[in-house]
């Protein structure tokens, strides 16, 4: 799957989001997609190339969609998305 082919019925099956929520995932996605991009420095056509990005876009969706609220128990990093994202980071600020 590339980045740009992500659905929402991709991220609803991926994440189990059920009943009325699965209509408000589109924000999700398009936020991740656009972590995904800013993070690594990629450009949409150089991260469709990686289709773990889409998983880690994927992810992302799911952390984003659990912690929806205003606080947040941990403020851990998703040690799954730091790795894929870190193979292919241009931008020296995101990675490490």
């Amino acid at each position: 799957m590339k980045l740009s082919e992500i659905t929402p019925a991709d991220a609803v099956s991926f994440v189990r989001i059920e009943g009325d929520d699965a209509r408000n995932v589109t924000p999700l996605i398009e936020a991740a997609k656009s972590y995904v991009l800013n993070y690594t420095g990629l450009t949409e056509e150089e991260a469709d190339t990686k289709p773990d990005l889409a998983i880690a876009a994927l992810v992302i969706v799911g952390d984003l969609y659990e912690h929806r609220d205003m606080t947040a128990e941990t403020a851990a990093e998703n040690r799954t998305v730091k790795t894929i994202l870190g193979m292919y980071c241009r931008n020296l600020i995101g990675g490490e």
